[in-house]
């Protein structure tokens, strides 16, 4: 069985976010040696806070951070890396639409020396508005192109924790969840791939599917486009030039 913290980020889900936080924690308890739920209030301004506050008491394992204002999923989710501290590391939502049991058959290639554990979606048309589809799809050519990366990347995914010390992650936008699985590929980590049913949000809408958040997400890959040549670069003068002279 796996050691695991699962970082779980919510933003006003008041309606919903008690029975997701309740089976997540029993999935926890039947299938993990140790483990920690850490759930991220991005300044959530519904009743979110309130429920949270409550279920703290009745779980030990429940740890909660919170941001005084809304951050953004980004910001969220470098949050709950700083407060991990156990092996291995998941990302959920809060809406639902991934659960932690469709993250059983992730723990076996882990447990088995894989780095990275990639989710592949099953049944994404079925549960995503077509906008998000045509994103989605925009986003996987342009990593192709820029990047290299020919894996499929959902932004669902487990990992060692300890790599968190070895790769930075420059991304304060959505665009981490994708930056992580990016570095580990092209640093050569050992990544398996899992299938993963994606649920229907229980209530409200996506708030990945914006604009602004677009535009900024899409302004991360040039940047980390940049900032890998540059790191290359940098580590072939290192190399070069170990003592720092031309």
């Amino acid at each position: 069985m796996i050691s695991l913290s699962a970082v779980m980020f919510a933003f006003n889900e008041g309606r919903h976010i008690e029975s997701v936080i309740r089976e997540t924690l029993s999935v926890l308890a039947q299938h993990t040696t140790d483990h920690e739920l850490i759930v991220v209030d991005d300044g959530s301004t519904d009743e979110t806070p309130r429920i949270l506050d409550g279920l703290a008491k009745a779980f030990d394992h429940l740890v909660l951070v919170r941001h005084p204002t809304n951050l953004g999923i980004g910001e969220a989710v470098h949050s709950g890396y700083e407060r991990a501290s156990k092996e291995y590391i998941c990302i959920l939502p809060a809406d639902g639409q991934v659960t932690l049991a469709q993250y059983v058959n992730f723990f076996q290639p882990a447990i088995d020396g894989a780095d990275l554990v990639l989710a592949r979606y099953t049944n994404r048309a079925e549960v995503d508005v077509f906008k998000r589809m045509v994103l989605s799809n925009g986003l996987r050519l342009l990593m192709r192109f820029l990047l290299g990366v020919n894996h499929h990347i959902d932004a669902a995914f487990l990992f060692r924790r300890a790599l968190l010390d070895e790769i930075p992650l420059t991304s304060r936008s959505f665009f981490v969840n994708l930056e992580l699985p990016i570095r580990l590929i092209r640093a050569g980590f050992r990544v398996e791939e899992r299938q993963m049913e994606v649920f229907p949000r229980i209530s409200g809408s996506s708030k990945v599917v914006e604009l602004a958040k677009i535009n900024r997400v899409a302004m991360d890959l040039l940047r980390l486009r940049f900032r890998l040549f540059h790191e290359q670069l940098a580590g072939w003068i290192a190399q070069r030039y170990p003592t720092g002279n031309p």
